[in-house]
């Protein structure tokens, strides 16, 4: 640590020697090049050097104000310095506190007198409450951390996780006390790394941490816009990076086993948990305290806030859950030196007070405290757990059988349900007293609420609420952020969706972003708004439509309020890039993909609390694809409903034993989607199973049969698809290669069904659409792209396009006599822009420039792929198209232009800027350490090559067989005629190699290809439902060689094996083979990787 500190005091001494401002050194940088370029025998030489430290300074521009905001989502290089600055001045104005009220009322302007207020309210809320004993409370607690959990998160740290966790760590979050980031450590890996991870190493021997590694500083961050009191303030802990490291390590380790651990009542922090869990289920119980009749006469639910909760959990009862729950000593006393070392300082507007030591809490911003505080959480479950045993409180049951809920917990949101009686509101209460006791937990009466039902009588009510403290009734409020209870208007509930969305949107951010970053924050930020929504309910097509209107007013105007013309309609905007859309989301086809993504959840796991729930309330005796709508439904059942007719569309059954396929009625068959087969009968038998078409004995599809039933081109569609009769039949997703539901694409099969027309006639234009591809895929920087995509689209504001907007303009063109200004007149056409091309190092057309702007975009484009020409040069012509441009609203709007040379030298000035900022210009190819990476000692390689061709419908497959000294011990090649896709070529591959190395009897193996699908469904195949069937077979081959290994192997390292697979295609040659060594026209290739690998 004393390093860090000494390395920090010379960074700060080096800086303050040296100047690094921004922008006076682009100021003076401009200077010195417009004054070496007026010069009579100006420098080249000096020029290309001046251009190239611009650059730089123009990219520490924008990495100083992009740091200071903070802002995640941005992609730096398109010079949005001036947005970056704006977010600082709003996050100081913000975050800034300009006085705070003391006890006696008075404010306090001084930053000192602040810091004594801060310190002393600290010190008063992490000061124990001295809790009370928690055996008898904590009596029957069931233990859950197994000894093998216990050996895996105790056991040595190794310098694997210790890199893992220093680059998970953001690189720019804000620094604790010790000055640094995580960005210098990971930017100086190799110069740090053996002096962090021996440190590191000495705290999980001896699980001490040295006092300044847990040193921390309090950031206050306002709840409110204008705080006054420390109620009014969220305090956020900035933790040392090395203390960091620590907590990433064992949050990794936890992490894991969370879903053993923790009660599926809880959702927070917990993997494959979400909060839209806890949102339906509120949701579903707060409808029904409403329509059900049972429960709207006896019960109710109470929602409270508890008080600073992690400030005031007791370390005595953390340590006493954790070993509740069966962590061992080594483990809990890591937990502790993490929690009970630490020390604070508080932070007024960015300058640090006091010195506070703790007695209890956990720090908001340690990866640590969400994972322990849930822990801590689980003794209030076992509370009113053991109470509903007793009969003392009673959970809500929607059916018999169904789950009985007596609580909802995500974090420190709690739902806490019982009946309305005066006993079990007596219960609850005493259930949170004896909490509050052990943990320090102190429920804030004034942010609670209750919501009964709806026939449960006023005076029962009133005698709730006066002995519960709690005088707020609920029910029209808010869970988790979205509405507890759906009555009246959908629109008018959803209406604060907009008004949060247009605040967002509004103001400065609209001025100084270009719209490369506007389409950042669109597809980002403001989208984020409406989709918290849409994962749990279906938002109306009113509502969609005002949020797009809202985005595309962002989107075409540059100024707040001053409406300029949408050159596109929003639906043709929501195409893919791809097709000469812009890629943004249709809200009511992404709405239906969330939903279906929820319905996806509850078909394939009917484990999950939310499954178990629902599955009681409305389709307790059938599965969810068959459930109905049911009498009185919530708005969140209905919602997920409408997902799951999507869901329907794209779900394909796989044959296993075909127990539970209907051979007409489901859907089996895939060719372009998941369908119903043809019949050759006019009468079928609608019960006929999938079943009694495969052959017991072969355990294959029963062909007599297949040709009674089927058309020749549907069989052929079966065979293709072999039964695997060991296994029942399941489902998957056709729209991806593993077979699991992904929002994506279930988003692309919606926007397709619902804009079938739009699409058709986009892919009609196959001229035009690799075009679109062409300039998305350029090295320049986003503003152009946008503007050249405009351009192909005519949706920029010449004369031409104003007047078929109704704008009569009859100028002609600024810079010539021509009369009518069209976009190819300006940047192609113009005798100026003609001079202009004539100038460049580009290739013109043979003709020159035509009357087709899309012909000539696609030259300019062409030429940037020109290798013969260093960079700023091969990818200058956008740039002269955007000064071109630029310099055409120069001459009409100021009535000043430049000449042709001038346009070109800053069309070249700028490209460089930008190529130099990116780093295109120095960047290499990655080095290679190795072509080919050997086995263990004593071990074999076999690696696999893979082609197809298809025009042909044929693969080409290899493999080679290497020793640990990179000898080439065999080799083969092989032919497969009649391959669809270059998936069954994969799997062809794959076969021919492991039956190959099972009858040469090799025993140790490790197997290598560049076919990541095929190796990550082998390691993970309930992954990868779709692969199923095919590496079922693989590890069938494969099952009883335990020192065969299967491994993804980098395309560079895999070049042997993938070229003799190229040969069987490239050449078309049908014969096998198997030979020793390697093939002669190989054989320099092979000797020299094996050079290398020793």
């Amino acid at each position: 640590m004393l390093r860090l500190v000494e390395c920090r005091k010379a960074i700060s001494q080096w800086k303050r020697e040296n100047d690094f401002n921004a922008k006076s050194r682009i100021t003076k940088l401009r200077r010195e090049l417009d004054k070496e370029k007026s010069a009579t025998f100006p420098s080249w030489t000096q020029i290309s050097l001046l251009q190239d430290v611009l650059g730089d300074a123009y990219r520490e521009e924008e990495d100083f104000w992009r740091l200071k905001s903070r802002d995640k989502w941005m992609v730096g290089g398109d010079k949005n310095s001036k947005f970056f600055q704006a977010t600082v001045k709003a996050n100081r104005v913000s975050n800034s506190l300009r006085f705070l009220v003391d006890e006696n009322g008075n404010e306090q302007t001084v930053n000192r007198e602040k810091g004594k207020i801060a310190v002393t309210f600290f010190e008063d809320l992490f000061s124990s409450s001295y809790p009370s004993s928690m055996d008898s409370v904590l009596e029957g607690f069931n233990k859950r951390v197994t000894e093998d959990m216990n050996q895996d998160l105790t056991k040595k740290v190794n310098e694997q996780e210790i890199y893992k966790a220093v680059f998970s760590i953001n690189a720019e979050s804000a620094p604790g006390p010790d000055g640094f980031t995580a960005l210098f450590f990971q930017r100086q890996w190799p110069l740090v790394k053996n002096q962090i991870i021996s440190d590191i190493e000495l705290f999980f021997q001896t699980g001490i941490l040295p006092e300044d590694w847990n040193h921390t500083h309090l950031c206050l961050i306002p709840k409110i816009t204008k705080p006054a009191r420390m109620a009014d303030i969220r305090p956020i802990s900035l933790c040392s990076v090395m203390y960091k490291i620590i907590s990433k390590i064992l949050s990794a380790r936890l992490k894991k086993y969370l879903p053993v651990i923790v009660s599926p009542t809880q959702s927070a922090f917990v993997a494959e948990r979400l909060v839209s869990d806890n949102i339906i289920l509120a949701h579903e119980i707060v409808h029904n305290l409403r329509t059900n009749e049972k429960i709207s006469k006896d019960f109710m639910v109470f929602k409270t806030d508890m008080s600073k909760a992690y400030d005031r959990v007791e370390w005595p009862f953390l340590k006493g859950i954790l070993l509740a729950l069966g962590f061992n000593s080594t483990w809990i006393n890591w937990m502790m030196a993490c929690v009970s070392s630490v020390s604070y300082s508080v932070l007024i507007n960015g300058q640090p007070f006091g010195h506070i030591t703790p007695h209890r809490g956990l720090r908001q911003g340690d990866p640590l405290s969400p994972f322990l505080f849930v822990l801590c959480t689980e003794a209030l479950i076992h509370i009113l757990n053991q109470a509903e045993k007793i009969g003392k409180i009673s959970g809500i049951q929607f059916n018999g059988t169904g789950p009985s809920v007596n609580h909802l917990l995500f974090a420190d949101d709690t739902l806490l349900i019982c009946k309305a009686s005066q006993l079990e509101c007596a219960e609850i209460m005493h259930c949170l007293s004896q909490y509050g006791h052990i943990s320090g937990q102190m429920i804030n009466s004034e942010k609670s609420a209750i919501t009964f039902g709806a026939k449960v009588n006023e005076e029962t009510k009133q005698w709730i609420m006066n002995r519960s403290g709690i005088q707020t009734e609920g029910g029209t409020g808010k869970y988790l952020g979205l509405p507890e209870c759906f009555q009246g208007s959908k629109q008018v509930l959803f209406g604060f969706i907009k008004e949060k969305l247009q605040s967002r949107l509004s103001g400065w951010y609209a001025k100084t972003l270009s719209q490369g970053g506007k389409d950042i924050l669109l597809k980002s930020i403001a989208m984020a708004f409406p989709v918290y929504a849409m994962t749990c309910f279906r938002l109306s097509k009113t509502l969609c439509t005002k949020l797009t209107s809202v985005m595309m007013d962002f989107w075409w105007n540059s100024v707040q309020d001053k409406k300029k013309i949408h050159w596109i309609g929003a639906q043709k905007l929501m195409l893919p890039k791809f097709l000469g859309g812009f890629g943004f989301k249709d809200l009511q086809c992404f709405n239906q993909a969330l939903l279906a993504k929820q319905a996806s959840r509850l078909h394939t796991d009917s484990d999950s609390l939310l499954s178990q729930i629902l599955k009681s309330r409305y389709y307790m005796n059938s599965d969810f694809l068959s459930a109905t709508k049911g009498t009185r439904p919530s708005y969140a059942w209905q919602s997920i409903l409408y997902g799951r007719e999507l869901l329907v569309s794209g779900l394909k059954k796989i044959i296993g034993n075909g127990e539970n396929t209907y051979v007409w009625m489901d859907n089996w068959i895939f060719d372009d989607k998941p369908r119903r087969p043809e019949s050759l009968q006019i009468m079928v038998d609608i019960q006929l199973k999938v079943s009694q078409l495969i052959d017991p004995f072969s355990r294959n599809w029963n062909l007599n049969m297949l040709r009674d039933l089927f058309p020749w081109k549907e069989i052929q569609i079966i065979c293709q698809q072999r039964p695997m009769a060991s296994r029942q039949d399941s489902f998957c997703w056709f729209g991806t290669n593993h077979g699991l539901y992904t929002v994506k694409s279930e988003y692309d099969l919606c926007s397709r069904q619902v804009h079938k027309q739009m699409f058709k006639e986009a892919e009609e234009q196959p001229s035009l659409n690799p075009l679109f591809g062409k300039i998305w895929n350029l090295n320049s920087a986003p503003k152009i792209k946008v503007f050249l995509w405009k351009v192909l689209k005519g949706a920029v504001a010449v004369e031409d396009r104003l007047r078929t907007r109704g704008v009569l303009i009859e100028d002609g063109c600024s810079m010539c006599p021509e009369k009518n200004e069209t976009l190819n007149h300006i940047l192609f056409q113009c005798p100026l822009a003609r001079q202009v091309w004539a100038l460049t190092p580009m290739q013109s057309p043979n003709h020159g420039f035509g009357d087709s702007i899309f012909t000539n975009v696609n030259h300019v484009i062409g030429n940037c792929h020109n290798t013969e020409l260093s960079p700023h040069l091969r990818y200058v012509s956008p740039w002269i198209i955007w000064i071109l441009w630029k310099n055409r609203n120069k001459r009409l709007f100021e009535g000043i232009g430049s000449v042709s040379l001038s346009i070109v030298g800053k069309a070249l000035e700028d490209c460089k800027e930008w190529l130099k900022a990116h780093e295109l210009i120095c960047s290499k190819e990655p080095t290679k350490d190795l072509t080919w990476i050997p086995p263990l000692m004593n071990e074999l390689k076999c690696n696999i090559g893979i082609a197809w061709s298809k025009k042909h419908q044929m693969a080409g497959v290899s493999w080679v067989v290497r020793n640990w000294k990179g000898r080439v011990l065999l080799h083969s090649r092989c032919s497969f005629s009649q391959i669809s896709s270059h998936f069954d070529a994969k799997i062809k591959g794959w076969n021919y190699a492991v039956e190959s190395m099972d009858q040469f009897k090799f025993d140790r193996v490790t197997f290598g290809a560049s076919t990541h699908d095929i190796i990550k469904a082998m390691h993970k195949p309930n992954q990868w439902p779709a692969l199923r069937a095919q590496i079922d077979d693989l590890l069938m081959r494969a099952k009883d060689k335990e020192l065969w290994f299967m491994a993804m192997e980098p395309h560079h390292c895999n070049e042997g094996a993938s070229e003799i697979a190229k040969s069987v295609i490239t050449g078309m040659r049908w014969q096998s083979y198997v030979a020793s060594g390697y093939p002669r026209w190989l054989q320099n290739f092979f000797e020299a990787e094996g050079n290398l690998s020793r």
